[in-house]
């Protein structure tokens, strides 16, 4: 249970087009370890002033500054020799507990890539040695709560995303006939999308609690984007997949950079290709909006031989894609042009739906009109 008396991390930007009914994960720090002033930056240093006295000053003055350890003992203590000076900072709280598990050595190395706001507990001026109090800045607490949820969450999550895969692979194997008719492509894109479904759905079930966030889209490519979430600078990668319940084509025809979209961070990126695990030398989260969405196809009203109105949203070569208003789906369109209907990017259709498979997250429409 938090402790009353917290520091609360509040995101640094806003998403304008927020839900109030999504509930945003609540990041937070015991007061004790960290307190506003904490926040200040280093001043800036005279290069002829003595360093020991320098740092007695900031004792006296209990003044706070950053700084970045590069070792830690199997105890977890952070250390750091500058200006002849050994800083440690001790893995324990004001009551003597861990602050982490050091026993693991992944998280001990990532501690080492955090930055620390401390202030300074006593001075041994003989030994030349600097005990800290304080603990990482906004940015790297945000990190830290990120890692060790995902962490507790890894055993249900794989054996959910398994599960996920063995429902899909169960399904295309019975329906066999059905997609024997589709090209290697399109049974592999329904693969992903419905795996991705799945993995969602089989996340509720284990009852794993994503992380809720607000993200600025800062990169958008045909078939991923890149965030930043909460504003700190900490990357994260969406795919297409996750943006929807339904096959869609180009993202940049959904969001632009500059955006600020919801998304739960369902883990870390294992891809060391680019873009992958590590993003301008941070590490890269994998983000989705797929819990945050109803799934359109669970109670699915458009059914065969309806006329809907379709905007087109992204054309091809033998085919078209558009949205429905009110609708999280894509659609697939036929071309008209024996009706002298000629259809154009960003414009409404009136269209007869001859084809409806939800199983198959499939709606096929033919347009009848041009709505001007």
């Amino acid at each position: 249970m938090r402790e009353t008396n917290t520091f609360v991390i509040e995101p640094a930007i806003t998403n304008k087009n927020h839900n109030n009914s999504i509930k945003y994960f609540d990041f937070g720090v015991s007061s004790r370890l960290l307190t506003e002033r904490l926040k200040r930056e280093i001043p800036s240093d005279d290069s002829s002033e003595i360093a020991m006295a320098k740092y007695m000053r900031y004792q006296h003055e209990n003044q706070a500054f950053k700084i970045k350890f590069d070792k830690i003992s199997e105890d977890g203590d952070l250390s750091a020799l500058i200006d002849g000076i050994t800083f440690i900072l001790f893995n324990q709280n004001s009551s003597g507990m861990p602050l982490f598990d050091a026993s693991d050595r992944k998280e001990r190395a990532e501690r080492l890539v955090f930055e620390y706001s401390v202030t300074i507990a006593s001075i041994d001026e003989e030994g030349k040695c600097v005990i800290l109090n304080g603990c990482p800045d906004s940015r790297s607490l945000v990190v830290m709560q990120i890692n060790d949820i995902l962490h507790a969450n890894k055993e249900a999550a794989l054996k959910a995303t398994k599960q996920a895969m063995e429902r899909v692979d169960s399904f295309i194997n019975t329906e066999h006939a059905r997609f024997a008719k589709m090209s290697e492509e399109s049974v592999e894109r329904f693969r992903l999308q419905r795996t991705n479904e799945e993995i969602t759905f089989g996340y509720k079930l284990a009852g794993i609690e994503l992380i809720t966030v607000p993200a600025r889209v800062t990169k958008v490519e045909d078939n991923f984007l890149i965030c930043d979430i909460m504003g700190y600078d900490i990357p994260a990668k969406l795919f297409r997949n996750d943006w929807s319940y339904t096959a869609i084509g180009k993202l940049i025809n959904y969001v632009q950079p500059g955006e600020t979209i919801d998304v739960c961070i369902k883990g870390r990126s294992d891809n060391k290709t680019a873009g992958g695990k590590l993003y301008e030398n941070k590490a890269l989260y994998l983000v989705t909006r797929l819990p945050l969405l109803e799934n359109p196809w669970d109670n699915l009203t458009v059914k065969k031989d309806d006329t809907i109105k379709v905007t087109c949203v992204s054309i091809k070569r033998n085919c078209w894609f558009g949205t429905v208003n009110g609708m999280e789906i894509e659609v697939y369109g036929e071309y008209a042009q024996e009706r002298g209907i000629t259809v154009r990017l960003g414009e409404t259709y009136l269209c007869h739906v001859y084809k409806c498979d939800p199983e198959m997250r499939t709606i096929k429409v033919r347009p009848i009109e041009h709505l001007r």
